[in-house]
């Protein structure tokens, strides 16, 4: 594959396998993305890093905010540590390198629990990100109301 000429991403492969598909990543491999995310955590005063929340269920949520964090016309890449609650699958992990990439991290756990939070490193990174949602959430925003606190 060959970066898109217009965002420089490499484009994914989205085959029969597909990202939350059942290929699932070895343990020996989440447990590798687990140490980097420490790893990450841990260098935050020296290296600043992005907690990515995956709210939803699949890696196809997360996906465009990952792809272009590591475009080629950006001037630097920001390590990013992932929580979700599904490790990525091969194809997925494959796809974007995260093998190799010493700037990506990820940890299994629930987005919404606060010693997850914490464990992912809420308290040492520079910015939260929180995309995609649960569909018991979309469930209880359609057709409802929506409350906000001040």
């Amino acid at each position: 594959s060959s970066p898109d000429s217009v965002t420089g991403s490499m484009p994914l492969n989205r085959g029969t396998s597909g990202f939350g598909g059942t290929d699932m990543l070895p343990s020996e491999k989440v447990r590798d993305l687990e140490r980097k995310a420490e790893v990450i955590k841990a260098n935050a005063q020296a290296a600043p890093f992005v907690l990515l929340l995956n709210l939803s269920t699949t890696w196809e949520t997360i996906v465009p905010f990952l792809t272009q964090s590591r475009a080629s016309y950006l001037p630097f890449e920001l390590p990013i540590v992932v929580l979700s609650t599904v490790p990525p699958s091969r194809a997925f992990a494959d796809e974007l390198g995260m093998a190799e990439d010493l700037g990506f991290g990820h940890l299994v756990g629930n987005p919404h629990w606060a010693p997850d939070l914490l464990r992912a490193g809420a308290a040492e990174c520079s910015v939260i990100v929180a995309l995609g949602s649960s569909a018991a959430e979309d469930a209880a925003c359609s057709g409802g109301e929506l409350i906000t606190m001040p």
